[in-house]
């Protein structure tokens, strides 16, 4: 049979009516339909929900049901279909592959037994050079950041990490040693040749006098120390990498230094020439910073000055580690959620017309370069320096009374203070003080009374002021005396008028008179001339006739007074000779 003859015999049993009556059917339903939905009243709005929920619960009741039967099985059970054809085992093939595994898995347990082993063995008697290479590399991952580009082991020295912005790189290698010896180490790195041997930087204060210049103070950064011998070889890379670092601290901090120079604007400029930066700090001192390298550590340390502060010496590691930590995190505008731009007191500045203080109150305060808070500290060393350096030579030249001085101990880099006190032996009841305030450049005196002098950086303003303190004393070691003899005291004044010029304020003066008024005790301080002590003659004076006087207290307004000998007079020291002269006119020693 053709194909042509087997296509008639199909198409021959095709009914072609039959699809048209079943579109006519199809189509006179719908009518139906269409027209009972528009004789039929309109559907509750909300069927829509109620069909979706309902066909919901009816599905998740289903589901419910089928997660019971499969899980209690007590409905229906389900059983696997049992294949016709069974799977073929090869049991030696099995047999073979669990014995490779096992090997396989002895071998590793064999491996870290033998790494173990070495572990514990003495460093002396390893024979395996390749596991103290990796040894050695474990330990120098731990303090320093290394990574594997290719086939080299790279490291940085640099303190990018934390925040620096420094130009050099700091890359150095690690390698492995070819034939290292026994105890040697295994291992060895490279550094730019830049980094090679030790440097450090030196921050020196300068008295300027007319013939020579004196070291005041010295301070330097931490220098890489000589390596003694008894150093196990295996620690050499260990130090050989900080010196590399410590050099490239210095240089950091040496070029923030310089920048700064050139941008701060003094009375003085600041000089820079070569590695050294010459500050100006009080007329006649100076401060060198100066950046020393040297290839080989033996000129490094040579260089060294023995005398060292260790507030500057902690200020130069901490002041450029502050600076890194201050780039990494910067201030967030508060509120975080703030835009960040002028704020709300500045925008309103314009149309509310505000005045230049009030705009420059508004601008955060610019925070203080490296160089001017070395520069600050600078000058409180120096001050608190001269300061104590005054008091101690007051003390030796002043012998009577006795000058101690007292160091706070709560004190900082920029502020501190000085307690001196004013005694005489044998007399603890009577005693003085003053506190010296060395802050913010500047020296402030303060006494009993809480009045606070302002002193500049002269010695010779200290100088003064401890002679009147001095001065003040004597007067007040009097004034005790006299009320514990039971003396009279006359009159107290703190300045007295008196024919020499002082040059700091007016001497004090002080009257005392004896009991029943009849002898009478001067006393005058000075700062220059010092204390005079004068007491009245005995008997009324020659030109006044003896009638006219009719009370002894009288007699003392004109009587003359004569002034005493103190350096003849019996007594330790003048609280003593005062003790005695006052015992002699209140009638308690006999004459």
């Amino acid at each position: 049979m053709h194909l042509s003859d087997n296509l008639a015999k199909l198409a021959q049993l095709i009914d072609f009516g039959e699809e048209k009556a079943e579109k006519d059917s199809k189509e006179s339903t719908s009518s139906e339909a269409a027209a009972a939905d528009s004789k039929a009243p309109k559907a509750w709005p909300w069927d829509w929900l109620r069909n979706s929920l309902m066909a919901a619960l009816t599905e998740m009741n289903v589901l419910s049901d089928c997660l019971a039967i499969a899980k209690e099985k007590r409905f229906m059970v389900l059983d696997q279909i049992a294949s016709d054809t069974k799977p073929e085992t090869k049991s030696g093939y099995q047999l073979m592959s669990r014995k490779q595994a096992l090997h396989n898995a002895s071998a590793i347990f064999n491996l870290g037994a033998q790494r173990l082993e070495g572990i514990q063995q003495d460093p002396t008697k390893k024979s395996q050079p390749s596991s103290d290479f990796y040894n050695e590399l474990w330990q120098l991952r731990q303090n320093w950041r290394i990574k594997k580009v290719g086939q080299h082991i790279l490291g940085d020295l640099s303190y990018k990490s934390t925040g620096s912005t420094f130009w050099h790189k700091g890359t150095f290698e690690v390698f492995k040693k070819t034939s290292p010896q026994p105890g040697e180490s295994a291992i060895d790195v490279r550094i730019p040749p830049e980094l090679e041997g030790s440097s450090y930087i030196q921050v020196s204060i300068h008295m300027t006098t007319p013939n020579d210049n004196v070291s005041k103070l010295n301070a330097m950064l931490t220098i890489p120390q000589k390596l003694p011998t008894c150093v196990d070889n295996t620690t050499r890379w260990q130090t050989k990498l900080e010196t590399a670092q410590n050099i490239i601290f210095c240089k950091e901090l040496f070029s923030q230094l310089s920048r700064e120079a050139f941008k701060l604007n003094s009375t003085i400029s600041h000089m820079v020439v070569n590695n050294q930066i010459i500050v100006h700090l009080f007329p006649g001192f100076k401060m060198h910073l100066m950046y020393v390298h040297s290839d080989t550590e033996d000129k490094a340390v040579s260089t060294v000055a023995p005398v060292s502060d260790p507030a500057l010496q902690l200020a130069l590691h901490e002041l450029l580690r502050e600076q890194h930590y201050l780039n990494l995190h910067k201030d967030p505008p508060h509120p975080v959620t703030g835009s960040v731009g002028p704020t709300k007191r500045r925008r309103i500045a314009g149309p509310s017309a505000a005045s230049r203080e009030e705009l420059m109150s508004m601008e955060r305060p610019e925070q203080e370069s490296i160089l001017e808070k070395i520069v600050e500290m600078a000058r409180h060393v120096v001050l608190r320096l001269m300061m104590v350096e005054t008091v101690e030579h007051m003390a030796l030249t002043v012998s009577d009374p006795l000058l101690h001085l007292h160091t706070d101990g709560l004190s900082n880099a920029l502020c501190s203070s000085l307690r001196v006190t004013i005694t005489s032996p044998n007399y603890d009841s009577i005693k003085s003080w003053f506190i010296l305030k060395i802050c913010g450049g500047k020296v402030t005196a303060i006494g009993k009374s809480a009045i606070e002098i302002s002193l500049s950086h002269e010695t010779q303003k200290l100088e003064d002021y401890i002679m009147w303190q001095v001065s003040q004393y004597h007067i007040q070691a009097v004034y005790k005396l006299s009320q514990m003899m039971g003396c009279n005291v006359l009159s107290h004044s703190f300045s007295s008028v008196s024919s020499h010029t002082e040059v700091f304020g007016a001497g004090p003066s002080i009257l005392v008179s004896s009991s029943d008024g009849s002898k009478a005790v001067a006393v005058r301080a000075n700062t220059i001339s010092g204390v005079e002590v004068l007491v009245s003659e005995n008997g009324a004076p020659s030109n006044i006739a003896p009638d006219l006087i009719t009370d002894k207290q009288w007699a003392l307004l004109r009587q003359s007074f004569k002034q005493v000998d103190l350096a003849r007079m019996a007594g330790r020291n003048f609280t003593h000779k005062i003790e005695l002269l006052l015992s002699v006119y209140s009638g308690k020693v006999r004459s």
